[in-house]
């Protein structure tokens, strides 16, 4: 399912998704498994992985693991939920077609 909504604040055009209930062959998850999967490694926090599956975006970060889902499309923002909290996940890919590094609570993760 997606939803799109405009932020009354800035006026930025939004969509939001469950991962979970995108077909395997939705365009948007092609896109995003395409452009965000990888192993992304931080000093700090480790090794974060993202993979492509039949449920969607997953990630695997240390003992932890579960779905990405779109948080903000446009912005190449997704979400993840660790312990009932989420976080957002932003990826940045310069002009490449594909993430060159992420970052979660301020902390970057380079591709491997």
């Amino acid at each position: 399912m997606v939803d799109q909504f405009i932020n009354p604040a800035s006026g930025v055009r939004s969509c939001a998704c469950n991962a979970t209930h995108l077909p395997a062959a939705h365009p948007l998850l092609t896109v995003f498994s395409e452009t965000f999967a990888g192993t992304f490694t931080s000093s700090l926090l480790g090794r974060f992985t993202a993979l492509a599956s039949n449920e969607g975006l997953r990630f695997r970060w240390g003992v932890l693991k579960g779905l990405l889902e779109v948080s903000d499309a446009p912005t190449d923002r997704l979400r993840l939920e660790i312990a009932g909290a989420g976080r957002v996940v932003g990826f940045q890919s310069g002009k490449a077609d594909y993430a060159r590094s992420l970052v979660i609570d301020g902390i970057t993760f380079t591709r491997n």
